[in-house]
């Protein structure tokens, strides 16, 4: 493995969030959604057990760095993440308030269209237009445009773009101001805010967001490394089978997914003693 993989892995704690879901929560989740949360936890868990070993560390080590790490962005822990998502809720980055740039906002008024990215090495005709489509600001060319996450009323609110370099920006949506530029990460993993200044998982819409700017490429190829030394493994790890979606079954297209509403109804619990759930979740069936 690469050295310093965890200090890696620390910038980007919400890759690693499965690994706190307590059977017990899973097992909560319904047949699809459990089956896929515990498979990427598995390999969550074998990912970062194997590059906490290369690098001197137990296990145990690693995982409690990541939940400070994690913690350290989001103002939660991360297993108190995961209730809020089985309610429905949504996790922002500490730093994040929803429809406001914050600090360091870009020299735009909120709301404006067609707000360029900014910064060394990105590319300044990359835009956001007011339907949620990134384009080409200066040919009015369509860009391919990935959805992200979608909010409760079923309709997206935050996407992604990729171009030929590597480099990914994402955009928000705000009821108040549509839609507008948001963040960019480089190929080697730097994030940015869209006016350039440097931004981490603080600054971010959601874990859903910083997922999308967690450096796919990176990822894969520390994966990749861990793959060659694992050759008992029956499937390859990827990006795809190990980190993170919000399609694993926190929320659909057509809003909030039945398995959260059953969930909460039933009055998930993890381990860590979030008491006042039970009442959030009686309140939630009135």
């Amino acid at each position: 493995m690469a050295k310093n993989s965890l200090s890696t892995f620390y910038r980007q704690p919400a890759n690693f969030l499965y690994i706190f879901a307590t059977d017990e929560f899973i097992s909560k989740l319904g047949r699809r959604a459990g089956y896929i949360i515990r498979t990427k936890k598995a390999n969550q868990k074998k990912l970062l057990n194997t590059t906490a070993v290369d690098e001197g560390k137990t296990y145990t080590e690693a995982y409690n760095a990541m939940a400070e790490a994690f913690k350290s962005y989001y103002s939660v822990t991360p297993q108190k993440a995961l209730v809020i998502l089985a309610e429905g809720g949504e996790v922002a980055g500490k730093n994040w308030s929803k429809g406001v740039y914050g600090v360091g906002a870009p020299d735009v008024q909120l709301g404006e269209v067609l707000v360029n990215y900014k910064g060394n090495g990105v590319n300044s005709f990359v835009s956001i237009d007011d339907n949620g489509h990134f384009i080409n600001s200066q040919t009015g060319a369509s860009l391919k445009t990935e959805v992200v996450s979608y909010g409760k009323d079923g309709k997206m609110d935050c996407v992604k773009y990729t171009d030929e370099n590597g480099i990914t920006y994402t955009a928000n949506y705000s009821k108040k101001y549509g839609w507008y530029s948001s963040e960019y990460c480089t190929k080697d993993g730097e994030t940015f805010k869209a006016n350039g200044s440097v931004s981490t998982p603080a600054d971010m819409s959601s874990i859903w967001e910083s997922l999308a700017l967690s450096f796919d490429k990176l990822i894969e190829w520390l994966l990749s490394l861990f793959n060659n030394t694992n050759n008992t493994n029956k499937v390859a790890l990827s990006a795809a089978n190990t980190q993170p979606n919000q399609q694993d079954g926190w929320v659909s297209n057509a809003g909030v997914s039945p398995w959260i509403l059953l969930a909460v109804a039933g009055g998930v619990v993890l381990s860590g003693g979030f008491s006042g759930f039970w009442n959030r979740a009686r309140k939630s069936r009135k």
